[in-house]
């Protein structure tokens, strides 16, 4: 099957195209990450999220076609989730920046996907332990709601308090974030 029926495939979410990529990819992704401190569990997720990246980047149209292989793309993919798994646990792989290399030059743009993804997911984290009212408050304002109608729908007395409330729920949200060790790793 060539890369560009592969990948509008994977848009269309179409069964035979994924199960293709099951046949004939899976196994050696499942068996680098294996032989590199990882359970078939292991394997079977990172499988499952790279692919499901594609999707995302194919979505966004940041992905239309490919300078190398669809095998060589994935597994590249794949490894470089791997190696970020690893890091996360701690385990040093020997060749590492080696690894990280061959998966940077297949896809240069991986790491700043990584890193918005990872900053949205320390947000959402955070954002989701805020009171009720602050979650609301603050999508209002992330919806662009004027201050004025922000305090009518949420029954303030003023905009003042409105906005007096909105830094207050703004700030908890960013103090709870630069508490996290993860705010560290990601923000270096």
């Amino acid at each position: 099957m060539e890369a560009s029926e592969i990948l509008q495939g994977i848009l269309e979410s179409n069964r035979k195209v994924l199960n293709y990529i099951y046949k004939n990819h899976y196994k050696s992704i499942k068996s680098h990450i294996c032989q590199n401190n990882g359970t078939e569990d292991d394997a079977k997720d990172i499988f499952q999220e790279g692919v499901m990246i594609i999707y995302q980047k194919i979505k966004e149209k940041s992905l239309v076609e490919l300078s190398c292989t669809f095998h060589t793309y994935l597994f590249s993919v794949c490894k470089y989730l791997w190696l970020q798994q690893l890091n996360k646990k701690g385990i040093k792989v020997e060749s590492d920046s080696k690894h990280l290399q061959e998966c940077l030059s297949i896809e240069p743009d991986l790491t700043i996907f990584f890193d918005e993804t990872s900053k949205f997911d320390l947000y959402r984290k955070h954002f989701l332990t805020l009171s009720n009212e602050c979650q609301k408050v603050l999508n209002l304002f992330l919806q662009k709601t004027p201050q004025k109608n922000i305090a009518k729908i949420m029954g303030f007395k003023s905009v003042d308090y409105a906005k007096r409330k909105k830094y207050l729920c703004k700030e908890k949200l960013v103090e709870k974030i630069k508490s996290d060790p993860k705010y560290k790793e990601i923000a270096l």
